[in-house]
């Protein structure tokens, strides 16, 4: 009895999802395909994505109660971790009228290969969006003000590598333009 009525609860509650779904879709006029899959999300949703061959997969930031995720960890952690694909993790809250969505984009960049992907991406959602872009570079360094400073006035390997970084970062930019 109990898992008929769960069962029951979950179609409910699917359904509305649905609904809402492809009424918003409808309204961006884009197509939508929808999977309903019984199982578990983080395995399932990260095994959906490579079999699709996703190029993005988009995801909410949270899902369950603030307790269960200190507890358990977040299926979103846990996807960004697993996918085969880039992966954007959407906090509230996010507005649309006939604006861009992102008015302010901020890319942390540590000059690894992944962050040059990110940056592409970042780039090619400020000019689709018409969104100021801003870089961070934060290159962790035990906290000695003398050893910051020497490195500052040597062009120590700290300096030279946020230098490299934003030499790369000017260059993807002014190949978007």
């Amino acid at each position: 009895e109990e898992v008929r009525e769960a069962t029951g609860t979950a179609a409910r509650r699917i359904h509305g999802v649905l609904q809402r779904a492809r009424a918003m879709a409808e309204e961006c006029q884009v197509t939508l395909h929808t999977h309903i899959i019984a199982g578990h999300p983080v395995r399932d949703v990260v095994r959906l994505a490579a079999d699709l061959k996703a190029d993005l997969l988009v995801i909410g930031a949270t899902g369950h109660s603030a307790l269960y995720e200190r507890m358990i960890g977040s299926q979103a952690d846990r996807m960004v971790q697993l996918a085969p694909c880039p992966v954007l993790v959407v906090k509230l809250p996010v507005t649309t009228a006939a604006g861009p969505i992102f008015n302010k984009i901020l890319h942390a960049n540590d000059g690894s290969k992944h962050a040059v992907q990110a940056l592409r991406l970042a780039l090619a959602i400020a000019k689709q969006n018409k969104s100021e872009l801003h870089m961070a570079c934060v290159e962790e360094v035990p906290y000695l003000p003398e050893v910051v400073e020497e490195d500052r006035e040597e062009q120590g390997p700290v300096a030279r590598r946020i230098h490299g970084v934003l030499q790369r970062a000017r260059a993807m930019a002014e190949e978007c333009q």
